[in-house]
């Protein structure tokens, strides 16, 4: 299973605005920078996680984004079904009767329990959680002289 780099940049930016949001509204110039993710693929990602309540744009000279909730109430399945546009492993999950192997699917079964054990496992994430390890990941990669990049931009590399 692959997870789009909409959603993988976007839990890297979250994680970030979390990590920093005594620094509240962070510009999305800045979030580009620190993240290592396009201005302008950037924008897109928060145009959707603004539409799905999980951020809020300010606008003018200090303008920027801030989290919509405290880190510890926003879910990773959240953060997920917003930037996946909640489309499960199979449409049919969703729309049974949308299947045309409906009376003699051998997978929908399966495929429903991975897509609810996988949200599940989501669930149990917050953005307070995903930040507090990535800040421990961070110092570790800097006491052994791998500084620079976060482990979420190494991921990508």
């Amino acid at each position: 299973m692959r997870i789009s780099a909409r959603t993988r940049y976007g839990v890297r930016v979250l994680t970030d605005i979390a990590m920093h949001r005594m620094e509240e509204p962070i510009p999305i110039s800045l979030l580009a920078q620190r993240t290592g993710i396009s201005k302008n693929f950037l924008e897109k990602v928060m145009l959707i996680l603004k539409r799905s309540n999980l951020v809020i744009p300010s606008r003018g000279v200090r303008g920027g984004y801030s989290l919509a909730r405290e880190p510890a109430d926003i879910y990773l399945s959240e953060v997920f079904i917003a930037l996946e546009e909640s489309e499960p492993l199979l449409l049919c999950i969703n729309c049974p009767s949308d299947c045309p192997y409906r009376d003699y699917c051998t997978g929908h079964d399966v495929l429903k329990f991975l897509a609810e054990a996988m949200l599940s496992a989501l669930a149990s994430f917050t953005l307070e959680t995903v930040a507090e390890r990535q800040a421990i990941s961070d110092k570790l990669n800097f006491a052994e002289g791998r500084g620079g990049k976060s482990s979420l931009e190494a991921q990508e590399n």
